[in-house]
């Protein structure tokens, strides 16, 4: 799997931003993955794709995702402008602080993206749009 798939130091110009991981694996299933955690000032990404053999495959696993995020409370109104993505769990922690983590799938792949720092509540939605047209090769 291509890691330029994946949101990197370079999508952020003019700010200083670190990559570490990115390192390429496996499901248990055999699907192809990846990892990356970005930091920036003020802010922290981990940002994962798995890529699944079927578009209907990703998407039947992120329609688990999302009656499992029901079941804890989180809300999973459509966002403007996504078709195919989870409500976002804004009860999600990242280095220990308060983050939000949102599931999109874009073509075959499976984009989990979880975002901290001082404004990570309002940025994740911008966030998720960079990571899914990244994702998609744009």
């Amino acid at each position: 799997m291509p890691l330029d798939l994946l949101l990197g130091p370079e999508d952020f110009p003019g700010l200083m931003v670190t990559a570490t991981g990115g390192e390429t694996g496996e499901t248990i299933d055999a699907e192809p993955a990846v990892q990356v955690e970005l930091t920036g000032p003020g802010f922290q990404i981990v940002e994962s794709i798995v890529v699944f053999e079927t578009r209907d495959l990703a998407l039947g696993v992120l329609s688990g995702i999302k009656q499992d995020m029901a079941a804890l409370g989180t809300d999973s109104t459509p966002v403007s402008g996504f078709q195919d993505i989870s409500g976002i769990d804004q009860n999600s922690s990242l280095g220990g602080g308060p983050a939000s983590t949102v599931f999109i799938v874009q073509g075959t792949a499976l984009v989990r993206l979880t975002v901290a720092g001082s404004d990570w509540d309002a940025r994740i939605i911008e966030l998720a749009e960079m990571a899914r047209n990244k994702a998609s090769g744009r």
